[in-house]
Formats: structure tokens, C-alpha cells, sequence
């Protein structure tokens, strides 16, 4: 298997947004907003799917006028292909398409996007997620008798214990009703970071059409998506949009965002309470 992390980095422009990889599909996502003392970034990657594509496969990178794309091709089994354009308020947008090439249906097709905010964006930070319609800091979902750490918060009508009862991930007996999860700062550290957005607030955010759960670690402070693509006939393709990235502004400003692209997508706004 390839050493990616020996590879020398290379870097991809899409406007004010930076892409930089070492030849799979884990990158990360960097932008410097206006008055901001340092870049800030998003680490993100394919971290795994239930057709076996992931991360650590060669992906093939491209940088067009409008768009980045990254493609990972298994002969004889299938392809991801990741495509970014610009999005709104500094997200980016994107369209992930699995297509079936192993000449057998496939059922129930997911693939793990994982994401990792640096700074994270810094301590204080919030993470939030939709349940029951109404807007929840995903600690407030724990039970009282469970440590928040390692925590699979299922979305609406999902049963993912049969993958994961013998891991490290803890299910959260709750029910997501909207597939997005986004992070704020707390703002109470004395850093750069911290000082630049006691004004100007930024999010870490990412956004789809279609999820099987949210998976959070407060060890590690991921923000991933289990996007769901459901049943994948042979010989075709299923795709779904998406927005993600570090944006300027609120929770407000992100959730807008969100159910603007939600009702673009599935014709419903999403409206849920404010934090």
C-alpha cells in the first residue's frame, strides 16, 4: 500500500479555497477569511464505505476553472468521484457520486465522510445536530448515566447496531430528523483565533441530502457524516449534493444555509429552533 503521508503535498485553488492532498482522498479544505490572523482549515477524507473505497486508495485529483474534483477508481468494483464547486458564505458545495461497477446490485451503500476542524476551531466549542425537529448540543443527547465521548447519533428511522454493537463508538438513543452537523467556537481562548472571532464567528459545518447517523468524538473532535445512498443496481450511479467547509458567520447564518440548500434538494426547508 502507498505512503501517502511520504508523498509531497500539492495544492488546489477553487476561489478563496485551498485543497491541499498527498494523492488519496484525505485533505484538507483551508481558508483565510478576511482580518483573520492564520488560515483556518477543515480535515477531511473518505474514511470508509461499505463497497471497500476509501481514503487510502490512489485518488485522481483535478483542478478546473469552476471546480475541484478527487475520483477513486477500483477497477472491476466501482468509483467515488468528490466534486467542489463555490458554495455560499465561503462553504463549498459538492456533489459525491458512487457508481457501481461489479456487475452485482449493492444494497444499502454508505460511505464515511470524516471531518476534523483546525483550529478545532478552539476550546468552548459547540457541536450541533437536529433531533426532534429542534436544535441540540450533542452532549444535552446523552443519557445520565453514559460518558460523552465516542458517541453514533443515528438519523430519523435508522437501526445502526448491527455494525457497530461491538465497537468503540457508543449508539445515542436518540432519532437526527436533519442531515447536517455543524460546530461553533466557544471563544475563550487566548489565541489569535479566539480574539478574531470574539467579532467575527465562524462555523465548521458540513451538510447532504441523505444520512444514516452523525458520529461525533469529543477525544478527537470529529464532525462526520454517514452519507447513505441506499440500493445501487449494477452498471449505475447515485449521486448527492452537499455543502461544506468553514464559513464566516453564526449558527443562524449556517442553519439559513442549510435549509435553503435542504428545500433546493428535497423541496422542504428543514426549519428547525435556533440554538
Amino acid at each position: 500500500m502507498t505512503e501517502f503521508y511520504k508523498n509531497s503535498p500539492k495544492r488546489l485553488a477553487l476561489g478563496e479555497t485551498t485543497f491541499v492532498h498527498r494523492g488519496d482522498c484525505e485533505f484538507e479544505i483551508i481558508r483565510q477569511p478576511e482580518e483573520s490572523f492564520f488560515p483556518w482549515s477543515l480535515h477531511s477524507m473518505i474514511e470508509g464505505s461499505s463497497i471497500g473505497l476509501y481514503r487510502k486508495m490512489p485518488c485522481n485529483w483535478a483542478e478546473g476553472s469552476d471546480a475541484v474534483t478527487a475520483e477513486i477508481v477500483q477497477p472491476g468494483i466501482g468509483q467515488i468521484t468528490w466534486r467542489f464547486t463555490e458554495g455560499p458564505k465561503g462553504l463549498l458545495r459538492f456533489t459525491m457520486t458512487i457508481a457501481n461497477q461489479s456487475g452485482q446490485d449493492w444494497g444499502n451503500v454508505y460511505v464515511n465522510v470524516h471531518n476534523f476542524p483546525s483550529p478545532r476551531p478552539f476550546r468552548g466549542e459547540q457541536t450541533y445536530v437536529e433531533a426532534g425537529g429542534q436544535i441540540k448540543e450533542v452532549r444535552a443527547l446523552w443519557p445520565e448515566d453514559m460518558d460523552a465521548g465516542q458517541g453514533l447519533y443515528p438519523y430519523r428511522g435508522k437501526d445502526m447496531a448491527a455494525r457497530f454493537v461491538d465497537s468503540k463508538w457508543v449508539i445515542v438513543p436518540c432519532s437526527l430528523t436533519a442531515p447536517f452537523v455543524f460546530r461553533i467556537g466557544g471563544g475563550n481562548e487566548p489565541s489569535p483565533h479566539a480574539r478574531w472571532c470574539e467579532s467575527r464567528p465562524i462555523v465548521a459545518a458540513m451538510v447532504c441530502e441523505r444520512i444514516n447517523a452523525v458520529l461525533i468524538n469529543f477525544v478527537w473532535p470529529c464532525l462526520d457524516l454517514e452519507m447513505d445512498f441506499g440500493h445501487i443496481a449494477a452498471g449505475q450511479a447515485v449521486s448527492q449534493d452537499g455543502l461544506i467547509g468553514i464559513m464566516e458567520g453564526t449558527a443562524n447564518d449556517f442553519l439559513t444555509c442549510a435549509r435553503e440548500f435542504l428545500k433546493s434538494r428535497t423541496g422542504t426547508s428543514g426549519d428547525s429552533a435556533t440554538p
